[in-house]
């Protein structure tokens, strides 16, 4: 399994959990199948999952043009990810 060096943070924070984010995809992912027709869309499954407090959590990420913004949703609200 492929594994990443990230960081969690607040919107607006500047001080970040360091995480390891690991390579997890479901099997329609894993087959080279899209979420969407378009690619694009606000909760899209990124293959990844992270440890955080005990919890593993699901990267997702929203695409709605060229670039892409990947979060975390815990109990408490989004921690966005810093990819390294």
């Amino acid at each position: 399994m492929e594994t990443r060096i990230i960081g969690l943070a607040e919107l607006g924070r500047l001080d970040e959990i360091p995480a390891m984010a690991t390579w997890d995809p479901p099997a329609w992912l894993a087959a080279g199948r899209q979420q969407t027709a378009s690619g694009y869309g606000s909760r899209l499954n990124s293959g990844y999952t992270v440890k955080h407090n005990g919890r593993t959590y699901r990267i997702y990420t929203v695409c709605w043009s060229n670039c892409g913004t990947s979060y975390i949703t815990t109990k408490t609200g989004r921690l966005y990810v810093r990819w390294y």
